[in-house]
């Protein structure tokens, strides 16, 4: 079946020149090479990615905040990755430091939404491998995911499907209010009103180094302290 927001995405970001599977591949390169735990970054893609898009020229884009599960394999029950209050034993992503149980993506216009943290569900399954023992198949895990505001799903359609690629996104503008406390003691954004203060503009910068490398054709490899990656 046609992804036709996945279409009308690219379109909007094309109005301003921004090639969507570029900023993609820049996104991914940049953390695999400068994060060291790539499976806790979402709010730090979205925050950098958001700020790419204002620099050039996007400045309609926004910072959704809420809850979000993935069916990342069809045959497995617990195939399941979220970042919800709702998820239960093997479908929590947890790890050795407190987190919070919500997502950010990108709000594109009022009716589109992208969301390019997709990529990490390996990682996300892995991590909570390491901590259940279990070893959970990956048959799905796009490097974005875009969807229209019709196309948020269903927690419980997520959790019980046995079709991999089901997805579901809640948007509550209230939640980071229930987070605030954790949010300042592991210094995330408390609001969405200072969610950019929390971005280096060296990210920034070393983002739009490599999307306009790759777009030129310029760019062969990229290296950091966490990693090389070849363009």
């Amino acid at each position: 079946m046609k992804n036709y927001s996945n279409d009308n995405v690219k379109r909007l970001l094309a109005l301003n020149n921004i090639d969507l599977n570029i900023l993609s591949k820049s996104i991914k390169t940049l953390f695999t090479v400068s994060a060291d735990r790539q499976e806790q970054a979402c709010a730090t893609v979205v925050a950098v990615a958001l700020s790419f898009l204002h620099r050039r020229g996007f400045s309609q884009a926004k910072v959704a905040f809420g809850e979000s599960a993935w069916r990342i394999d069809g045959k497995n029950a617990n195939a399941v990755i979220a970042h919800s209050k709702r998820a239960t034993s093997h479908c929590d992503v947890t790890t050795d430091m407190p987190t919070a149980n919500y997502h950010a993506w990108i709000q594109i216009s009022p009716i589109y939404n992208l969301d390019l943290t997709t990529y990490q569900l390996p990682m996300k399954a892995e991590a909570m491998d390491k901590i259940d023992g279990e070893i959970t198949p990956v048959n799905w895990a796009p490097d974005y995911l875009c969807f229209s505001t019709r196309e948020m799903g269903q927690f419980e359609t997520v959790r019980d499907s046995y079709k991999s690629g089901e997805f579901w996104y809640l948007r509550d503008d209230n939640i980071l209010d229930e987070h605030a406390p954790l949010g300042k003691t592991l210094g995330f954004p408390t609001n969405t009103n200072n969610f950019l203060d929390f971005v280096d503009p060296a990210d920034v910068d070393s983002l739009e180094v490599i999307y306009d490398g790759i777009l030129e054709g310029s760019l062969a490899n990229v290296s950091g302290l966490f990693g090389n990656v070849r363009i």
